[in-house]
């Protein structure tokens, strides 16, 4: 992306910026000057910008965010980890002195509303247990909460513990007890599976599952 600009946006405002930029390779330095522009106590970028307003600036063959160009002109490198907050909340500010590296995370609550501040700033959870120190539970920058969490643990504890459902309390169950214990009565009889099968509604598999007692096992045969 090209920078090409002649005059200045704000002469007396480049006149300004050109001593603090002590940093600055001389070239970049004149051509940066020119996208300045003066919007209160904001240094406006008055060039291309991206689509959140930050604008661009490009040398070294390389398109940067021009706030972390003047930052780092003035103050030296970012360090690694911190992010430039705007203080003037002005995406599209250049001024050093309006820009903090601070954590992602407290940029996150500086900012706008967003999901991950809303919930930070919860005093409870969704069943209005309160986030204190002994009820909750810190895990990656999320929180849980205690009660909850045990609550949760005990109900599927007991569901563990009930006797897993056979027979016709099934829900994909296609016989009843009482069919089983006919199906049963009919095989002793020596009725034919097939017969049995088209008879009950059943696939014969059934009706040979049944016969070799894979299922239905609690339902006795007749003597």
């Amino acid at each position: 992306m090209a920078n090409i600009r002649k005059v200045a946006s704000d002469p007396e405002l480049a006149e300004e910026a050109r001593e603090l930029f002590v940093r600055a390779p001389s070239k970049e330095r004149t051509r940066l000057l020119l996208y300045l522009k003066r919007e209160g106590e904001c240094w406006a970028w008055d060039g291309p910008r991206d689509k959140e307003a930050y604008g661009l600036f490009t040398y070294d063959r390389k398109t940067r965010r021009a706030h972390r160009v003047t930052y780092a002109w003035v103050n030296g490198r970012i360090p690694k980890g911190l992010v430039l907050d705007h203080l003037c909340r002005a995406t599209h500010c250049v001024n050093p002195s309006h820009l903090e590296a601070v954590s992602n995370w407290t940029n996150v609550l500086r900012g706008d509303d967003c999901p991950p501040k809303t919930n930070y700033l919860k005093t409870e959870c969704v069943n209005g247990h309160p986030f204190t120190t002994d009820n909750t539970y810190f895990h990656n920058g999320a929180r849980a909460c205690k009660e909850c969490v045990r609550k949760s643990v005990g109900r599927y504890r007991a569901k563990r513990r009930r006797p897993p459902k056979r027979g016709e309390t099934r829900r994909d169950s296609k016989l009843t007890n009482t069919q089983v214990w006919d199906i049963k009565r009919r095989l002793r009889g020596g009725e034919s599976k097939p017969s049995i099968a088209k008879l009950v509604g059943v696939s014969p598999k059934v009706i040979y599952d049944i016969d070799r007692n894979i299922t239905w096992k609690h339902i006795p045969w007749p003597d």
